[in-house]
């Protein structure tokens, strides 16, 4: 086993047995090239997420000292110094015989606002397994993420092509005031080298967070494969490889500054953007809706074999539709019809679930009559109703419905009206959750739930009102 193998097991397992450490925090995750660098020169830092239940300055103080000092002679490392970096956003420390503990400490709801606000970096983190307590994705996790996320959230295009013209980076840093804590944005003004790490780390995430919307998974690429398949999506992306190289050859002190080559990152940065603004809108845009509420919506099991019509007609009309897909029940037809003037076609697999023998039925008669149900719901179990569907006959109608109808279609703004059931089931795919999570969500008549369509992958495109309601619906979240 080499040195810097050891350095990692030992390190995990002093902080995983600190005392301290296991009181003080909910999680501690160590995240970045602590893993995957093999010599400790090349650690940029050791990226640690901290989460603590409530954060105040004596939790804060402790943790940060907790940190600093730790001795790394006992790691081996004879002559080093520990720095702790505890601001948020890519700051770098580069010093020799150091090692920079980035420490992100955060409470539940800091947390939580932190996903909302930069999901990209909470994406890249979760796919880690915390080293104390929880798994940050089952804390409150990145997921459903959105084309849009690219252009508006922090490390997106806006952002980064600010920070590019500035020759700067913006980054955060808690004061407390009265024990109260405050998030305050700066700015550090970066030096030749700093530029061009910081560049690199402008073009892989730009292009790693892309791949993970579209892919709506995360990606595990090599520098020399990422720039290499990224640069295939279109003919504007060709430089990308060669830009990207030449930055992680400076990265690991192999390549020398070129000049001209900031301003080629820059302006690769403008073409991504333009790409990407352009590949977004020409994806076909689905549009789910709810129908109507109908005067049998009163808590019932109210399934395929009712077929009670809409008792309101307020929906807000989309004239963009180039057609809209039905379910076979009038609920459903009566709300396309308000909905829009296009073409509409009818089809079985937008149906409601067949609640068969249940059909009708209060919570309590289910109960009385079929406990077994409840039983089998209890313990997170897909059971299908007596002579009736499961949720996964519900899924696999809808896979079916997407196969067959959006990815053949010609169109590419398209209308899909149905039911509660299957909509659950939409966005249990779209927050990638377990469908028999799918109750939780609690959606309103007449809502829409938006996503785009590429080669076979529903891609969300959710208000951020409704991805941060959902997600604390299946969490049962409740506010610290």
């Amino acid at each position: 086993m080499n040195d810097i193998e050891n350095f990692r097991i030992q390190l995990v397992e002093y902080l995983k047995s600190n005392q301290l450490l296991n009181q003080l925090t909910q999680s501690v995750t160590i995240v970045g090239s602590f893993y995957t660098k093999n010599d400790i020169s090349a650690f940029s830092d050791i990226d640690t997420i901290v989460i603590v239940e409530k954060l105040n300055q004596s939790v804060y103080d402790q943790i940060i000292e907790l940190f600093t000092s730790i001795s790394l002679e006992q790691f081996g490392l004879s002559g080093y110094q520990v720095i702790v970096n505890p601001t948020f956003g890519p700051l770098k420390f580069n010093q020799e015989k150091t090692l920079v503990f980035h420490v992100m400490i955060y409470d539940l709801s800091g947390h939580r606002k932190h996903v909302i606000d930069s999901p990209f970096t909470c994406y890249e983190w979760q796919q880690h397994t915390s080293i104390v307590g929880k798994n940050l994705q089952d804390i409150y996790p990145s997921n459903a993420l959105s084309l849009m996320d690219i252009s508006v959230s922090r490390r997106g295009f806006l952002s980064y092509q600010e920070d590019l013209e500035r020759e700067a980076i913006t980054y955060r840093s808690y004061q407390f005031i009265n024990d109260e804590m405050v998030e305050e944005k700066k700015l550090f003004v970066l030096d030749s080298r700093h530029q061009h790490e910081y560049a690199y780390h402008i073009l892989k995430f730009l292009m790693k967070n892309i791949f993970s919307i579209i892919y709506q998974k995360h990606i595990t690429l090599d520098d020399a494969n990422l720039a290499k398949q990224f640069s295939y999506f279109d003919s504007s992306l060709q430089n990308i490889p060669y830009l990207y190289g030449a930055l992680a050859d400076i990265k690991s002190n192999s390549g020398k500054y070129r000049v001209g080559l900031l301003s080629g990152v820059k302006e690769q940065v403008h073409l991504i953007s333009q790409w990407f603004e352009g590949f977004h809108k020409n994806l076909p845009l689905l549009s789910f809706y709810r129908h109507l509420s109908t005067d049998l919506n009163d808590g019932r099991f109210l399934g395929s074999l009712s077929d009670p019509d809409i008792n309101n007609s307020w929906i807000e009309k989309n004239l963009s539709l180039e057609i809209c897909y039905t379910s076979e029940l009038k609920r459903s037809i009566s709300t396309a019809k308000l909905l829009s003037s296009c073409e509409q076609m009818v089809t079985p697999l937008l149906n409601e679930i067949n609640y068969g023998k249940a059909e009708g039925m209060t919570y309590k008669e289910l109960k009385n009559n079929f406990g077994e149900i409840i039983e089998a719901w209890d313990q997170q179990l897909d059971i299908r109703f007596p002579d009736g569907e499961s949720l996964a006959d519900v899924n696999m109608r809808l896979e079916t419905f997407i196969d067959e109808y959006i990815g053949r279609s010609i169109h590419k703004d398209i209308g899909i009206v149905t039911h509660n059931v299957v909509i659950r089931i939409l966005l249990a795919k779209l927050f990638s959750i377990p469908i028999t999570l799918s109750y939780k969500f609690q959606i309103g008549h007449g809502e829409k739930i938006t996503c785009r369509y590429w080669n076979g992958i529903l891609i969300p495109e959710l208000s951020r009102e409704q991805r941060t309601r959902y997600r604390d619906q299946y969490l049962v979240w409740t506010e610290q």
